[in-house]
């Protein structure tokens, strides 16, 4: 599975590589991550992607409008999975408005960050029986 994390902040994208990690699946998942969505269209160019997890808060383009670009277009199939530390209805209802196919709240605690993490893997993905 190559999952493209579209992620501003470097401490939130190796926290996202450490789960893995923690997880035992990173062997199983290869991740590319872009630093904005210009870096992102770049890689959609170049690369086929299983999955997109998109931080709804990237400065500039935002997490909802690059969502709404990729399920407009040739990507439109690719799952897009909305990442997001805000738990408010209307950036939910915006994000699956967009064409996002999940929306992940990042929680503060690890654990349960971990937990959120393997469910959205399982659910868009064929390694579940790798995640235990």
């Amino acid at each position: 599975m190559h999952i493209l994390l579209v992620e501003d902040s470097t401490s939130h994208a190796g926290l996202f590589r450490y789960a893995l990690e923690d997880l035992g699946i990173e062997k199983k998942v290869l991740l590319t991550w872009a630093k904005n969505t210009e870096e992102a269209r770049a890689y959609l160019e170049e690369i086929s992607f299983d999955l997109m997890i998109v931080d709804i808060g990237i400065p500039g383009e935002n997490g909802i409008d690059f969502t709404r670009f990729v399920k407009k277009g040739i990507y439109a199939p690719i799952p897009v999975l909305i990442l997001s530390m805000s738990q408010s209805q209307k950036d939910i209802i915006f994000a699956y408005e967009a064409g996002a196919n999940a929306y992940l709240y990042k929680p503060s605690d690890f654990d349960n960050f971990l937990n959120e993490l393997s469910q959205a893997i399982r659910y868009f993905s064929d390694i579940s029986p790798l995640i235990s």
